[in-house]
């Protein structure tokens, strides 16, 4: 609830945390962009100067007729219905276009999720301090600041691998999937075996985001022929790729 308020607070501009902060939370939570969507909905009906007229017309006719019960209660009810429905219509259509505009989107929303870090990985880089202060942004959400380092490090050194990776995922992370697919081609071109199947999981995810659905297709077919670690999942998703 404490979310849902600070949001409308953000849309209202009167918000208390940082846009960046308020923003993650939306990217992260569905319910959150939901809200924060039919929100958005609503303010733009409430700013309609027609139907603010409309209301306002009726509202004045109530009046003039309040001595006369009955006229002013039928002129009341049908601005609660119209405001109701409304209400009911912004709703619906919010929910119309976020669940059912795009079945791809609902399908990556299914089988993405952010890479972590393990453990071998933080002490592998223990000794290299640009790599590690980039996957440390990383790793605390700050995905813009983490792309900034990642790509000086690849200015100079264009077949980093972490950085390639990282750079890659940070970018889904901001929603940039075309920038985020040709790093993970570079990582899979390099054949290195501890980013490569990680890589080709991701990059069919982005093909899945950017409606390139042949492309996703043969990926996963790999995938789930393959003794990946991502073939039960490949499996599963090919299954929706081919009845979403």
């Amino acid at each position: 609830m404490e979310n849902v308020k600070k949001i409308i607070q953000y849309q209202d501009g009167d918000a208390s945390e940082t846009d960046a902060q308020i923003e993650l939370k939306i990217s992260e939570n569905k319910r959150l962009k939901k809200i924060f969507e039919l929100n958005n909905e609503i303010n733009r009906i409430s700013n309609d100067k027609g139907l603010l007229n409309f209301i306002e017309k009726t509202s004045s006719l109530r009046n003039e007729y309040s001595e006369n019960p009955k006229i002013a209660k039928t002129i009341h009810l049908k601005n609660w219905f119209l405001a109701a429905s409304i209400f009911i219509i912004s709703g619906l259509l919010v929910f119309y276009f976020v669940n059912k505009r795009n079945p791809n989107d609902r399908i990556f929303g299914q089988f993405y999720s952010k890479y972590e870090i393990s453990i071998a990985t933080r002490s592998g880089i223990a000794d290299i301090n640009e790599l590690t202060a980039a996957i440390q942004y990383y790793d605390q959400c700050q995905y813009k600041e983490a792309i900034i380092r990642f790509n000086k490090i690849l200015s100079t050194d264009k077949n980093n691998i972490s950085a390639l990776f990282f750079s890659a995922v940070s970018y889904m992370e901001i929603k940039d999937y075309q920038k985020a697919a040709v790093n993970f081609k570079c990582v899979i071109n390099l054949k290195d075996t501890a980013f490569a199947e990680h890589a080709s999981w991701y990059l069919a995810l982005c093909y899945i985001k950017t409606n390139n659905i042949q492309m996703a297709r043969n990926i996963i077919s790999q995938i789930a022929e393959s003794d990946s670690y991502y073939r039960a999942k490949a499996c599963e998703l090919s299954k929706k790729l081919n009845n979403p």
